[in-house]
């Protein structure tokens, strides 16, 4: 992210470059046990106990589906909540929380559980948040690597009319999760009554 955002500012070229090599050694230590074949194995394993479950009991599908979206959803809204545009790290966080409602929402797309999911809109405010948080890192990073107060002022103002430009729509955010909340609630009312009718046949 810092290099494809600073790249081309010749005063943090070389110190990108030693940022870029500090990282890949890092990264070449940890890559070592992450999903490595124990891991694999255990994963594959926990999905086939997970399908074999559902096989038995359909609809468990259905229960841990409304459960697991109902925690999602009400993380992104007490995030909404707790989220302060003055307060980098309050963005941050709900940046993750909707991330993963994101991500669940597509799923139950996918899965046919929702049948129409404005995809568009859902990747607005995940960009929108992405772009603050990097926005944010670029300014540490230049804070804690160089002395290039020129580049922090024009970062800090982007980041102040970003988040500016959240909290002018934080209400339409509200009622667009509020929304896929509604048709989710839907889609899994659908699908229970689907199931309950298929084990009377």
């Amino acid at each position: 992210v810092l290099y494809g955002k600073l790249n081309g500012h010749d005063q943090f070229a070389i110190l990108l470059l030693i940022q870029m090599k500090h990282s890949l050694e890092k990264w070449r230590t940890i890559s070592k046990n992450i999903a490595n074949v124990h891991f694999q194995n255990k994963l594959n394993a926990s999905i086939e106990i997970y399908c074999s479950e559902i096989k038995a009991d359909p609809p468990l599908f259905n229960r841990i589906t409304a459960s697991q979206w109902s925690k999602t959803f009400q993380k992104v809204k007490m995030a909404i909540q707790q989220a302060n545009h003055t307060d980098p790290p309050s963005m941050h966080k709900l940046r993750i929380r909707y991330k993963s409602m994101r991500y669940l929402a597509t799923f139950l797309y996918d899965a046919g559980v929702i049948d129409v999911l404005d995809i568009p809109a859902l990747k607005y405010w995940q960009t929108l948040l992405g772009d603050i948080q990097d926005l944010e890192v670029r300014i540490k990073w230049i804070e804690e690597s160089s002395n290039s107060t020129d580049m922090i002022k024009q970062l800090k103002g982007e980041s102040v009319n970003l988040r500016q430009k959240y909290s002018d729509q934080e209400e339409q955010l509200e009622a667009f999760i509020t929304k896929i909340d509604r048709m989710v609630r839907s889609g899994i009312e659908k699908l229970e009554l689907s199931t309950q009718l298929s084990s009377k046949n």
